[in-house]
C-alpha cells in the first residue's frame, strides 16, 4: 500500500493524494510448479483479486482541519465518501468497506 501526492509538492503539502492499496493477483486457471519458482500454465481473464481487509491510518504533521477519502472505480469514478475515524495525529481509514483498490484522497 503507498499514497502518491497528486500535485508535485511533498505528501504533507499536497491537498489530495490517491490511496493505492495492493493485494494478491493471478489470472483464472494460473498454476505454478511445486516450488514456486515458475509458472505451469499462465491463466486467462478474469483477473482475480483478493480484497484487502482493515483499516489504514493516515498522519501528518501539518494539520488537518478536515478529510475526505474516496473510493475509486476501476474506471476512475469517485464513489461515496468512507466514514473515517479521528485517531491521535491522524485519521483512521477503513479500506475493507471502500471494496476498492485505490482512493482519492483530499487534505482541507
Amino acid at each position: 500500500m503507498f499514497l502518491v501526492s497528486r500535485q508535485s509538492v511533498p505528501l504533507d503539502e499536497t491537498p489530495s493524494a490517491y490511496l493505492v492499496v495492493t493485494t494478491p493477483v493471478k489470472m483464472t486457471g494460473e498454476t505454478f510448479a511445486e516450488d514456486r519458482g515458475h509458472l505451469t500454465q499462465a491463466g486467462a481473464p478474469p483477473i482475480l483479486a483478493q480484497q484487502a481487509e482493515g483499516t489504514v491510518v493516515l498522519k501528518r504533521k501539518t494539520a488537518i482541519s478536515r478529510v475526505t477519502v474516496r473510493p475509486l472505480s476501476m474506471g476512475g469514478v469517485p464513489g461515496k465518501p468512507l466514514s473515517l475515524k479521528t485517531v491521535p495525529g491522524g485519521i483512521s481509514i477503513p479500506i475493507s468497506s471502500g471494496r476498492s483498490f485505490v482512493y482519492e484522497v483530499t487534505f482541507k
